[in-house]
């Protein structure tokens, strides 16, 4: 599954960089269109993991835009090809909003061209969620 990844990174000109984190277990971070992304891989699945983290955070206690967040997630990842998910981090008091999506990892599968695919599916839910927070900010405020 490595290689599958590695070389679909390369097609689509990223500088694929490569950590085992254990036997047949790799992360993969790259850059693709000035965006950071990671790419979990297991060599004994079928399906690769790929992350785009951190890219919008606010403070915990804030119930109003948590309350908001979470609308907006829910409603996108109802209809989206990638998920949106938060965590709550109890060192600095702030949620983190990422995008995460399983990939089917198979030689049958032409990776590059899924890969691309679902790279602009982070891109398009992202800047949905920034629409629909913009626009209940507009609404509510």
């Amino acid at each position: 599954k490595k290689d599958i990844v590695v070389e679909a990174l390369q097609r689509l000109q990223c500088d694929p960089h490569i950590k085992e984190e254990g036997e047949g277990l790799f992360a993969i971070d790259f850059e693709f269109q000035a965006k950071r992304f990671y790419l979990k891989v297991d060599e004994s699945c079928a399906f690769t993991t790929l992350y785009d983290t951190y890219w919008y955070s606010f403070d915990s206690t804030d119930i109003e835009q948590f309350s908001l967040v979470k609308r907006i997630i829910n409603d996108i990842n109802w209809r989206g090809q990638v998920n949106l998910c938060y965590n709550n981090s109890e060192e600095n008091g702030m949620t983190h909003v990422h995008t995460q999506a399983s990939l089917l990892c198979i030689e049958e599968v032409n990776y590059v061209s899924y890969l691309r695919h679902i790279l602009r599916e982070c891109f398009i839910a992202n800047n949905e969620f920034f629409r629909k927070f913009a626009e209940s900010s507009v609404i509510e405020g």
